[in-house]
């Protein structure tokens, strides 16, 4: 595994048109469906809302995603890396 786009805290994003987006630097996808895609990448969780919406791409080595469809909201999302730690540590207390 190419692990240059990891230990960089490099991204970029490029937004054609509102219809298609094309992303560097995505470590995993947590979720998606036709509304929402949420992802972690090298600067924190990304969430990208619009309608219609469908992965074309997504390669683990370079951390390219490619998405397409109608994007309505572009959101880094800081408080969801903290939701499993304020789970799991109500868990352990």
């Amino acid at each position: 595994m190419n692990q240059n786009n990891y230990t960089k805290a490099s991204q970029n994003i490029i937004l054609e048109n509102r219809k298609k987006i094309m992303i560097s630097g995505v470590k995993d996808i947590d979720n998606f469906d036709d509304n929402t895609v949420s992802m972690i990448t090298t600067l924190g969780s990304l969430i990208i809302k619009g309608s219609d919406l469908k992965i074309n791409k997504f390669s683990v080595e370079t951390g390219d995603v490619s998405i397409e469809g109608t994007v309505n909201n572009i959101l880094y999302d800081n408080f969801s890396k903290n939701k499993n730690k304020n789970f799991w540590a109500k868990i352990i207390k």
